[in-house]
């Protein structure tokens, strides 16, 4: 699983503001048969105001961010489970949202044929604060 102290000295300053409720932003463990395999984030947009403007997205919505980090459980088919449970049973629950987005960079077509299989639709492509490119999609919350 790597050095998580090496981790958590690299990462956790970030990360600790989402664990302690100082940012709006949910942080989650992606955890199989009790082993932690990756990290999951969500936020309201309209918590992040700046971001929501550059995206523009006409509907009151959420995002999440997903990370599989255990080599052993990439391109087997687990991210697009996991994501769509996710959002159904988080996302959409928790903000009262009907929808949800996720912003993979456009040369991960990996990730992006993931969230294809998972229900996200292509929005917009918009390049973020940092410079770094979106390629912004959309799920709508199943009646």
């Amino acid at each position: 699983m790597g050095n998580t102290r090496h981790l958590y000295r690299k990462c956790g300053a970030k990360y600790i503001d989402y664990i302690t409720g100082r940012k709006p932003t949910l942080p989650f463990l992606i955890c199989l048969d009790g082993h932690p395999i990756g990290y999951v984030q969500t936020y309201r947009m309209e918590d992040y105001p700046d971001y929501n403007a550059l995206i523009g997205y006409p509907h009151k919505a959420a995002m999440f961010d997903i990370f599989i980090g255990e080599q052993d459980f990439l391109h087997r088919g687990y991210g697009s489970v996991i994501m769509r449970r996710f959002v159904e049973e988080i996302v959409f629950p928790t903000f009262a949202v009907e929808h949800c987005l996720i912003g993979p960079e456009p040369e991960n077509a990996g990730a992006i044929r993931a969230y294809e299989k998972a229900g996200f639709r292509y929005y917009a492509t918009i390049t973020n604060a940092d410079g770094i490119r979106e390629h912004i999609m959309a799920m709508t919350k199943q009646a």
